[in-house]
């Protein structure tokens, strides 16, 4: 999600290339020894069983006070997750505001610390209400499938956008092109089709999400915008 904010990035045709490419690397990294360390701690049947490896894995390292130890930890880098999360997905509504594609007021910038407040209040609440549901787990599985179609568009749209825009100031290019983008869409598709024969009613239903944003897509594109 770091290309949401890539706005208020200095030198984002530098920078933002770097943070996916570096940022992956390390999550890559972190989690294989991780796991490595969690596999020669624990055998494969207790970890199957174990609701939270880390902490199982803590107990039988440093006792029943380094499993609440992880836990704690595991609950603060949650919370760190999720602060990133709102504050790269407040700016796509922020972006569609902007653009007049989205309620007006989600453009506002706070005047003392030049962040979209009201994207990011809404984003808050809206985040609270699908945690307090008690359903927040079903509709994650349900935006997956929805996340990955958009994914996958988005690779293809690289190709769709050198055809159709070739004089287009680029400066950052995608390495490999075309071959890059194509490999990435390809797996997607193959992942998506996967999805609909192996879970269908998690992938009708991020269908569904997606066809319920079509009325409102429609009204601003074709209603607000005659107006403008």
């Amino acid at each position: 999600n770091v290309t949401f904010v890539s706005g208020e990035v200095k030198e984002p045709q530098r920078n933002v290339p770097k943070a996916l490419l570096y940022g992956t690397l390390i999550v890559i990294g972190v989690y294989a020894f991780i796991n490595l360390a969690f596999l020669y701690v624990l055998p494969v049947e207790i970890m199957a069983e174990s609701p939270l490896v880390a902490a199982t894995a803590a107990e039988v390292i440093f006792g029943a006070a380094g499993a609440s130890l992880i836990s704690i930890a595991v609950i603060i880098s949650t919370f760190g997750a999720l602060n990133g999360s709102l504050l790269a997905t407040a700016r796509v509504h922020y972006a569609m505001s902007k653009d007049k594609l989205f309620f007006s007021p989600l453009s506002r910038i706070h005047p003392k610390f030049g962040t979209p407040h009201i994207s990011l209040l809404i984003q808050g609440i809206w985040s609270s209400i699908l945690v307090l549901s008690g359903s927040f787990d079903t509709i994650t599985d349900y935006v997956i499938f929805a996340a990955w179609l958009f994914y996958m568009l988005g690779a293809f749209g690289v190709i769709i956008l050198r055809k159709k825009m070739p004089d287009v100031h680029r400066p950052y290019k995608v390495w490999g092109y075309p071959y890059t983008p194509l490999i990435f869409t390809i797996f997607s598709l193959l992942f998506l089709i996967n999805t609909i024969i192996s879970d269908t009613e998690d992938a009708a239903m991020g269908l569904i999400l997606i066809m319920l944003g079509l009325p409102f897509y429609l009204y601003w594109k074709y209603w607000v915008k005659k107006k403008i």
